[in-house]
This record gives structure tokens, sequence and C-alpha cells, in this order.
């Protein structure tokens, strides 16, 4: 009997043990709740330039699915009067004491068209006016519940772009060992969220959505025809899946499909909501694109565009995004050499699994002085006299630089190992990308370069895709 009561005894304990145990992985796996951003994040930052002083944004999970299909289908997001007056939504506004400014519900993911389990996608965001209240004090106002998370809106830009008239250079295809011959990313599906993309001749372009507000949602084809030079999204497309102009190479997938996602006005204006509906838009059923290149980038850690790129990686999308060029700036200014979101969710506490941040080298193989040097820099990629399309005609032009540049060499590669090995998850991707770059690659000049894991080496990839 005391054997038995010991046997007993130490199954009790095993069984706690094991409990124990898979409670912590479950803990260990789960995701990171959407959180305020602190009131301090804005101290050094200019109102109305990088964040707007006296608004907020939420994302809002509602209880009633039929609260999404209204604010679904309100032809103006501005026109909030029916959607102030749901009693779920007026009870925070009035508790927050906040004004509601915009409603716009967020495309749902692929495979979760009730939103049930994503933080940001097949949700709903709600722009509020503090009315002259401090950022952060009505912050704290809101109910505590696991509905409503928030950040205050940023102004997301597009990086810095390095001018040149060099029409002859090839140097980029050449330097990270494009192969000749390959699988060319057919039958994947990259989405560009930028400014949008010029339809143009060799440019395997679908027609894909304009999230500028109060635009939004019309079909998105072209770019604006305004201030960034020769077309952002277009040259940064060109990269990834240009064909031939001119008898010459353009892309490193030129049979991968791109998606225009426009997110971004032409002057390079871009807003947390729009990028963060266009990355949900990347990954809905319409679209399910495998890789999103976002080549664009805040000074402010927005938890809800954090949310929307753990949505894609469920959707087993990669995310590659520019580390931006903040070392244009004089090292006076406080924006020096800070990192930019989302690139900078990589290889930090938040670690993004599916999300890569690529700095920019020259033709001498040396890390480009305007890019921002950070450790979440996962490795390089050309982005100096960077040939590719121009807005409005079908021809070369070396008229763009920037990381920018350098973010569509790794979409274009990772698109070839996609259409190579449709399973393929974003994390292993990322792990095969960086373990095969070549450290020698990049020269780092100065302290403050990061080159990461070293230069992109599109065949090695490639060839150690499974």
């Amino acid at each position: 009997m005391n054997q038995y009561r010991k046997w007993l005894a130490f199954a009790g304990i095993l069984l706690g043990v094991v409990l124990w145990a898979l409670g912590f992985a479950q803990i260990g796996t789960k995701d990171q709740p959407l959180r305020w951003t602190p009131t301090e994040d804005f101290k050094k930052l200019k109102s109305g330039v990088d964040y707007e002083a006296n608004q907020v944004i939420a994302i809002y999970k509602p209880k009633n699915r039929k609260v999404y299909e209204l604010i679904q289908n309100q032809k103006d997001p501005n026109d909030v009067s029916r959607v102030a007056a749901i009693p779920e939504i007026a009870a925070i506004t009035t508790k927050a004491k906040v004004r509601l400014l915009e409603a716009i519900a967020i495309p749902p993911r692929a495979n979760d068209l009730d939103g049930a389990k994503s933080q940001v996608c097949g949700q709903i965001i709600l722009r509020f006016s503090t009315e002259g209240n401090p950022v952060g004090s009505t912050a704290t106002s809101f109910p505590s519940n696991e509905f409503i998370y928030g950040v205050a809106p940023v102004g997301v830009g597009l990086p810095f772009q390095t001018d040149s008239e060099d029409t002859g250079n090839l140097w980029a295809l050449e330097a990270v060992k494009t192969p000749k011959e390959s699988n060319q990313g057919k039958g994947i599906r990259v989405a560009v969220l930028d400014t949008g993309v010029t339809r143009i001749h060799g440019l395997n372009s679908t027609p894909g959505m304009n999230f500028v507000y109060p635009e939004s949602p019309t079909p998105s084809i072209n770019d604006d025809f305004a201030p960034v030079p020769e077309g952002h999204g277009t040259g940064v497309a060109g990269v990834i899946g240009g064909s031939s102009a001119n008898g010459l190479p353009v892309g490193v997938a030129p049979l991968s499909s791109i998606v225009p996602v426009k997110v971004c006005r032409a002057d390079g204006r871009c807003t947390d909501p729009s990028v963060v509906i266009g990355v949900c838009y990347a990954v809905s059923k319409p679209v399910q694109a495998k890789v999103l290149n976002v080549s664009l980038g805040s000074f402010i850690n927005s938890p809800i565009l954090e949310g929307a790129i753990r949505d894609a990686g469920l959707e087993k999308a990669l995310v590659v995004a520019s580390a931006g060029n903040t070392r244009e700036f004089p090292e006076t200014e406080p924006r020096y050499n800070l990192p930019v979101y989302p690139a900078a969710f990589s290889n930090t506490a938040v670690n993004l699994v599916n999300l890569m941040s690529v700095g920019a080298i020259d033709s001498d193989m040396n890390y480009a002085s305007f890019a921002t040097g950070h450790k979440t820099v996962d490795m390089v990629a050309p982005g100096v006299d960077i040939r590719t399309y121009s807005r409005t005609e079908n021809v070369y032009v070396n008229s763009t630089g920037g990381t920018s540049y350098a973010a569509p060499f790794v979409s274009g590669t990772a698109a070839l190992m996609f259409a190579k090995n449709p399973n393929l998850s974003p994390a292993a991707a990322k792990a095969i990308l960086k373990k095969t770059a070549d450290p020698k690659g990049c020269n780092q000049l100065q302290p403050v370069d990061s080159c990461g894991m070293g230069l992109l080496q599109v065949e090695k990839a490639l060839n150690a895709t499974p």
C-alpha cells in the first residue's frame, strides 16, 4: 500500500512537471501582445513631421462582426458619424475623452477571414483626436481590456535617394551573383508597398490597390506623377522583377508577379494606417503574396505595424525592409543613424522571424555612407548606382540609390527561393539568406557601419534552398 502511494505521489509530481512544461512552452511561443508606445518615444521628434501630437490610433477587435461589416462598407472612411454612434465605440470615446476621426476596416488575412486569430488583420483601425491633450495622457485612459491597442500615428517616409547619370553600370547583379538561368520566380507574388508601380513592358505587374487616403480604395496601377525622382515604387519593382531592356538584364526574379500596393504619396509621405492596411492586404485572400517589399521607414516603434507583420508571418510571407538612410543627416542631428521601423524589428527583443532588414553597399563593396548602421541589419545588397526602370520610359536609368534599392535584391532572391520550394517557411528563407551571405563582400570603414551577415549571394541562397 505504501509502495502504491509512493508511486501515486511520484506520478502526481511527474504530471505536474509535464503540465508546467507544457504551460511554459505555450507561454514561450505565444505572440507578444500589442502595447501602447511610451510618450517618451515622441519627445525628440517634430510634431507634424513624425507624428501627430494630438492624435491616437488604435486597433479595435469588434465583438460583433456586424460592426466590422458596417465600417467595411463605408464609402468614405472619414465619414464616422454612424461608427461613432455604435455603443461599443461610443463607450471608448466617452471614457477616454477623445473624438473619432476615422474608422477603417483592415483586410483579413487569407486563412483567418473573421480576424479571430489575428492581432491586426481583420480588425478595425480607429483614429482619434485627443483635442489638445498630450499624447500618452489619453492612452492610459482607454479601457484596459483585450480589445483595444494603439500608438500615435507616425509619418512613415520613403528613404533618401542618391542620383547618378551612369547608364552603363551592371555591377549590382554581378556583385550578388545572380544566376543567368533559374526558375526566375515564376508563380510567386511579390507585393511592393510603395508609391505605386507604373505599368511598363518588361515588368510582370498586376492591378493592386491604393491605400493612400482619402483616395482609397481604388485600383493602383500608376505612380503619382509628382516629386519622387523617376518613380520610387517603379524603380523598386524593377529591381525585383524587371526583365530585359536594351538587351540587358534588370531584375533578380523576372517571372515573379509584382503586386503594387500604394501606401505612400509620390512626395514620400506615408502613414501608419496605410502601411498597416497594405501589409494585411498583401496577405489577404485575393493576393496571398509570399514576399512583401517595404522600402520605407519610421523612427517610431509602432506596435500596430509589428502586429501586422506577425500576422503576415502566419500566412508564411517574408517581409523585406530597407534599413534606412539616416546617416544622410548631420551628426549633430538627433536623427543621425537612428534605426528605422519596420526594419528595426529584426534582431531586437521583438525579433520578428519573418522580417529581414537590408543595408546597402556601393560598387567598391563599402557599406554605403548614407545607410543606417545598426545591429538590426541582417545583410546588405547593392544600393548605389542601381540600374532599374524609369517611371515613364521603358529604359534603364541610373538615377536611383539608397537602401530602398538594396531591399528588393533580397525580395527578388526570396521569390526565386519560394518558387523552388513553395513550402519553405519565412524563417527558413531568412536563415538561408543570412547563412549564404558573403561576410567579405562588405567593408565596414567606420565603427557605425553594419554589414550584418554580409553581402547577398543569390546563387548560393538558391542552391541551399531544399
